[in-house]
Order: C-alpha cells, then sequence, then structure tokens
C-alpha cells in the first residue's frame, strides 16, 4: 500500500434497511484500508434506520476521516439521493455501496491497488470491480457468484433499447472525475440505477477492469430493485442452485 494512500469516498443511500445497513457500515469500518469517509444518506425510510445509523456513527467516531449522515424527509429514489451525495465526496476515488451488502476486509485496499496499477497500464480505465458472493436475508452465502471481462457495447446496449445487462456490481471503486461525468442521474429513473450509471460512464469513454476475485457479500431479498434477489432465492429454495459452504457472513468481517 502506498504511503500515502488516497482517500476513498464510501457513499451509501439507504431506504427501510435498519435491519442490514449495521453490518454494511461495520464492513467497511472493518476495512484495511485506512483513508476512507463514509456518507451515509437515508432516504425518508420508516423503519428503525435513522436511529441504527446515528448509533453507528457514535460507534464509528474516529475510524473514518469523516462520517457524514443526511436524513430525508422524503422518499426520492436512489438516484436522486445520490445527486446530493455526490457533492460531498471528497476523495479522487468513490464507491456507491448499497445498504444492505458487505465488504471482505480488503476489497477497498485490492481495489485501488488494481485500479492505481491498471490505471498506469491503461489510461481509459477509470474503475475496478470484482466478483460477488451471494448471501441470503439471513446472510448465508448461497453461491459464488461471477461478473465478466469488461464488455462496453454490453452496457451501451441500454440506449439502443436493448434489455440491459447489468454485470457491473454499483460498488465498483472509480475515478470520482469520472463518476461525475454520469452526473446529474435521471431520477425518475427507479429500476436498473446501476446498469444506467455504468452506460454513463462509459458513453463519457472511461472503461473498468475486472477484477476476478470475489470480494463482497450481494445479498439476495425479496427487495433487491432489479428483481434479482427473488429469483435466485427461489431457486436456491428449491434446489436448483449448488450450495457453497453455509456460512454466516459474520464470519467474513464482524459485526457489532
Amino acid at each position: 500500500m502506498a504511503a500515502n494512500p488516497p482517500l476513498v469516498s464510501v457513499l451509501m443511500t439507504n431506504y427501510n434497511n435498519g435491519c442490514y445497513i449495521l453490518p454494511a457500515v461495520n464492513s467497511v469500518a472493518a476495512q484495511t484500508y485506512p483513508n476512507i469517509e463514509l456518507i451515509v444518506i437515508d432516504d425518508g425510510s420508516k423503519d428503525n434506520s435513522p436511529s441504527v445509523i446515528e448509533r453507528l456513527a457514535r460507534i464509528h467516531d474516529g475510524r473514518f476521516v469523516d462520517f457524514k449522515t443526511h436524513f430525508s424527509s422524503d422518499n426520492l429514489g436512489i438516484n436522486a439521493q445520490l445527486n446530493k451525495g455526490i457533492k460531498y465526496v471528497k476523495g479522487p476515488i468513490t464507491m456507491i455501496f448499497d445498504s444492505d451488502d458487505a465488504l471482505s476486509s480488503r476489497y477497498v485496499s485490492k481495489s485501488v491497488d488494481v485500479l492505481m496499477n491498471q490505471k498506469e497500464r491503461n489510461p481509459s480505465i477509470a474503475g475496478v470491480y470484482p466478483n460477488p458472493i451471494l448471501i441470503d436475508e439471513n446472510g448465508r452465502i448461497i453461491r459464488l457468484g461471477y461478473s465478466r471481462t469488461f464488455d462496453a457495447g454490453l452496457l451501451l446496449g441500454w440506449y439502443e433499447g436493448k434489455e440491459p445487462m447489468s454485470y457491473i456490481p454499483g460498488c465498483g471503486p472509480i475515478l470520482t472525475e469520472a463518476l461525475k461525468d454520469a452526473f446529474p442521474l435521471n431520477p425518475d429513473i427507479k429500476k436498473h440505477t446501476k446498469y444506467e450509471r455504468w452506460a454513463r460512464v462509459v458513453m463519457m469513454g472511461h472503461d473498468m477492469f475486472h477484477i476476478d476475485e470475489h470480494l463482497f457479500f450481494y445479498r439476495m431479498t425479496d427487495n433487491n430493485v432489479s428483481g434479482i434477489g427473488k429469483k435466485v432465492g427461489e431457486a436456491h429454495k428449491s434446489g436448483r442452485l449448488q450450495d457453497v459452504d453455509m456460512l454466516r457472513v459474520e464470519n467474513y468481517w464482524g459485526s457489532t
């Protein structure tokens, strides 16, 4: 790791994920990478999310360069809140992270290292993304997930009216300057928000690099906006998915 590692801004939006945001934030706090700011924006949650977020800000006081929180009175949607949150970002690298997922402890350090190395080799590289480990709503591992080598054409199909192929996880770290090229995001888009964001980045001439390692935990629930959680959950319960070790995700990154 560099002597003065760049500041990484983790931008997290949350809506009614009070039962999941604690492990999500804990996994960010457990990173081996030292230089992180965390920005949490609550999108008008009706559950206990605000009190959990306030508690987390107290628990992790001093862990982050900064821990910003913002509470919206209205539920405006992910893109609308990201348009607000991007204004708070100070780091040269940004990671947009869902409040119901979790990171392995070396996620940020590995991603930053690969991003900096690939950027030197190919100046068009602006971000990186790994493979996920799929977990259920109780934090149990369902199976290993796999992304694919970067292919700009699969993303740009969005603008040709093709069915979205969202193979880049939303939490891929990216150079902030390149990410801001995609903003402002369309607040009217409520589904496939990650796909739209990455398609905009690629349209601006930026490329991504696939890290072929399993570095984060992607939670499959019935509330996943894309609908993938419900599909995977049903397939898993019916035995159509091959199980891997059914270990609790807490074994990987701890809990508070």
